[in-house]
């Protein structure tokens, strides 16, 4: 099962390769600034038009699957959470879940999260979630789906908490 994966994964690899190479060129000025000045998401409104321009644009795509690789961590919760903290705000976070319960805005089945996850390759039907699985799965490939859900979902989780702590220590350094 492994080794089947494994394969799925180099295709992957090969064919985004491919892709890169064939995109046109833009000057790494104009690369940057595509993607960074989109990032990181504020509203649940910046969710849906990015995701927007991610799933009709295959050069962003391209571009953010870029800008994401270039991500690293010491483990693959570290680079889950790393990743995270370049594509959302605490404040926007804290609207979110995973699956989207309690009214929040579910990520799970964003184009956007399948870059990171990288099933994005085995048919362009975006997804963020596969995407950003993908990006951590390159670089710790014994990393389980299910343990990326749970890496997700706890940062989601926490979102509050984080927020109130930014906020806090963001007005004690203006007294």
């Amino acid at each position: 099962m492994f080794g089947s994966i494994n394969l799925n994964l180099k295709n992957i690899n090969s064919r985004l390769e491919k892709l890169e190479k064939n995109a046109p060129a833009l000057n790494e000025e104009e690369e940057d600034t595509v993607i960074q000045d989109n990032l990181p998401l504020r509203t649940i409104e910046e969710i849906n038009s990015f995701e927007n321009l991610v799933k009709t644009n295959r050069e962003a795509a391209i571009l953010f699957r870029k800008y994401i690789s270039n991500t690293g961590g010491n483990c693959p919760k570290d680079n889950v959470v790393r990743l995270l903290r370049k594509i959302f705000t605490n404040e926007c976070a804290m609207k979110c879940s995973w699956m989207g319960h309690r009214n929040n805005f579910g990520v799970s089945k964003l184009t956007i999260m399948s870059i990171v996850n990288g099933k994005l390759y085995l048919s362009y039907e975006p997804n963020f979630c596969i995407w950003l699985l993908a990006v951590v799965l390159s670089a710790f490939p014994q990393l389980k789906e299910q343990e990326f859900e749970t890496f997700c979902g706890e940062w989601l989780r926490f979102a509050k908490q984080r927020f109130t702590r930014e906020t806090k220590g963001a007005a004690a350094r203006n007294n």
